[in-house]
């Protein structure tokens, strides 16, 4: 929240400080169903906006005379009764929301010696943050935490801040790794590659004799499925063009 609300002037994100953390204790909760001030006093809390529709509307409440003894009796019910209903529905909520981010979470595994990314807050502002790195995982500390090296010190960080870090020449066999499982089985690539180094190709005699290029074209072998006819052509076009 004070992130957004200081995004255009992150220099003076201390001016925000008071009316954030009011509206926070304010509005109620969704996993509790209950605002904080609620739950910290047993009353909802009067802000300014409330104030002035009591105002505007002359629904003026007189308040309830009781003896300080019935005023902390009733207190005290009333405590215990909200914060029952809230325990059990942050209980709901947990199991609601772990059942909805656990459909899109991946499982991260790292061990010892591992290059990993961190991500760490910014040079210049604390508020923004961004992946630096490389650094050495040391060990694993837990199911989800893990022990990173960074700058001389010794750091436990959970797996959600870390990301593998891949060197150039990983990132580069890791494409063609990639691109090759999606050949299919059927096409010869060999064949294919041999039929473009052996043609020998003149350019010049291409644009003087379109039809000699249209003759040579006719060389190239015959390939059996329709994926390697389908390649083949592709490899006369681009000959032509």
């Amino acid at each position: 929240m004070l992130k957004r609300l200081c995004n255009e002037k992150p220099k003076q994100w201390h001016r925000y400080i008071n009316a954030l953390l009011f509206a926070y204790r304010e509005v109620p909760q969704e996993s509790t169903h209950f605002a904080p001030f609620e739950l910290m006093y047993g009353r909802t809390v009067r802000g300014p906006i409330h104030i002035l529709r009591k105002l505007w509307t002359q629904d003026i409440d007189e308040p309830e005379v009781k003896s300080s003894y019935q005023y902390v009796l009733d207190l005290r019910e009333r405590l215990t009764d909200t914060l029952e209903l809230a325990k059990k529905q942050l209980e709901s909520s947990q199991a609601r929301q772990k059942k909805h981010f656990d459909k899109k979470t991946k499982s991260r595994c790292f061990r010892p010696g591992d290059k990993v990314l961190v991500l760490l807050p910014t040079d210049t502002n604390k508020l923004l943050v961004q992946w630096k790195g490389p650094y050495d995982i040391i060990k694993s500390v837990g199911l989800n935490d893990y022990k990173v090296k960074i700058n001389g010190k010794e750091k436990t960080l959970h797996a959600n801040l870390l990301k593998k870090y891949l060197s150039r020449n990983d990132e580069t066999c890791s494409t063609v790794l990639d691109v090759s499982s999606h050949i299919r089985d059927d096409l010869n690539v060999p064949s294919c590659v041999a039929v473009v180094e052996d043609y020998d190709y003149d350019a010049d005699n291409d644009q003087d004799n379109p039809a000699d290029g249209e003759q040579g074209s006719e060389d190239l072998p015959e390939i059996g499925t329709w994926g390697q006819k389908e390649d083949a052509a592709d490899v006369k076009s681009s000959r032509r063009h």
